[in-house]
């Protein structure tokens, strides 16, 4: 549980995020844009809330992006 840390931004080689059932929290961090080349993000059946952040839009390798709640 928790939220998802702003410092991970500095891990400038990340590719895959599979955070699914964690009961985080809070909003995206737009700090995250700078993630080039993170390909993959599923934060499936979380409290997650707020919109995309518009800074995401830079995220051009994203290719699969899963943050539906399943219920």
């Amino acid at each position: 549980s928790g939220s998802l840390p702003e410092q991970w931004s500095a891990l400038l080689n990340l590719e895959r995020v599979r955070l699914g059932r964690n009961r985080l929290s809070q909003s995206l961090p737009p700090a995250w844009s700078a993630l080039s080349r993170l390909r993959l993000f599923h934060a499936w059946d979380n409290r997650l809330s707020g919109p995309l952040p518009a800074a995401w839009s830079v995220l051009s390798a994203m290719t699969s992006l899963d943050l539906m709640v399943r219920g």
